[in-house]
């Protein structure tokens, strides 16, 4: 019964009047969980279905049902708020839907609303991961361009890649410079979002990784994690082995590259082997030959 009350008071707060909020209770709308889970389009539904049924009915339906436009753009707020409360993992507490608060997420969601309603505009890509020691520009450079990339949770996809997996408590009270650095400190790495954003920055990855090069050195790091598509994993794996203490194994990574595509220039049958044939079986029979080969070569 509480949070019926609680409910319908923050429908009150949209902008809406009595009989309009047990109206919109009234056709399923009763708590912020099913207005967070239901679809952008959903609200407009609603609204669609009490004016027929009220048309219909005329006279006969009683109370004064008005969906007036700022309530109703208050309402979607709400739920865009909520939405956000989840992709976050937070408590949906709809008593906190109050000023400033909902002023603030009206800038936020017309800001969504200007960016999905304008044509995309794709950000420059950085050039392909060709030189595992230029790392630093290059993260740089694909860094920006996914600060530039709005995905399924509604921020920029670099926080795919962060590296606090979970968010510091500290982090939800701020203060930030802006809300997508909110967004992507704070959106919880698990989700429909989650899935959808991780496998945008693996194919991303994977394609400036492979680029055109018949030896793509930095798609050895990453190449355990093609079948998942798993963006956040490879580019956490490839900035460890670039930065880390395992960079130790770039250049037998780039040397296994090289091997792979190497041809001999000149005639097979100018080589000699003997050398080498001899110095293969001492290191397999040491006992028994190293001893009679000890004066004539030296290993």
């Amino acid at each position: 019964m509480a949070a019926a009350i609680a409910f319908n008071q923050a429908l009150t707060r949209c902008g809406f009047n009595q009989d309009t909020a047990v109206a919109i209770v009234g056709q399923g709308f009763d708590s912020l969980a099913i207005v967070a889970a239901a679809d952008d389009k959903d609200i407009d539904g609603m609204i669609k279905n009490v004016r027929d049924t009220r048309r219909e009915m005329g006279a006969a339906d009683p109370g004064n049902v008005t969906f007036i436009f700022l309530a109703i753009k208050k309402f979607k707020v709400m739920q865009f708020w909520a939405k956000e409360l989840v992709r976050c993992n937070r408590p949906l507490n709809k008593g906190l839907f109050v000023e400033p608060l909902i002023g603030n997420y009206l800038l936020h969601f017309e800001a969504n609303q200007r960016r999905e309603e304008l044509e995309a505009i794709e950000p420059e890509k950085p050039g392909d991961l060709t030189d595992l020691d230029k790392w630093e520009v290059w993260f740089e450079r694909f860094d920006t361009y996914c600060s530039n990339i709005y995905g399924a949770a509604k921020c920029p996809i670099k926080y795919i890649y962060r590296e606090q997996e979970v968010p510091d408590p500290k982090d939800f009270l701020g203060p930030w410079d802006n809300h997508d650095d909110f967004l992507v400190a704070c959106t919880h790495l698990q989700g429909n979002w989650f899935n959808v954003d991780n496998k945008r920055v693996y194919d991303e990855l994977k394609a400036l990784c492979l680029g055109k090069s018949s030896t793509p050195v930095a798609w050895t790091f990453i190449k355990s994690f093609d079948k998942q598509r798993d963006g956040r994993s490879a580019l956490l794996a490839l900035k460890r082995q670039c930065k880390g203490t395992a960079a130790k194994q770039t250049p037998k990574a780039a040397a296994y590259a090289k091997i792979a595509t190497a041809k001999f220039p000149g005639s097979i049958n100018r080589l000699n082997f003997a050398p080498l044939k001899v110095r293969s079986q001492i290191l397999s029979h040491p006992r028994s030959l190293a001893a009679s080969f000890k004066q004539r070569i030296k290993l």
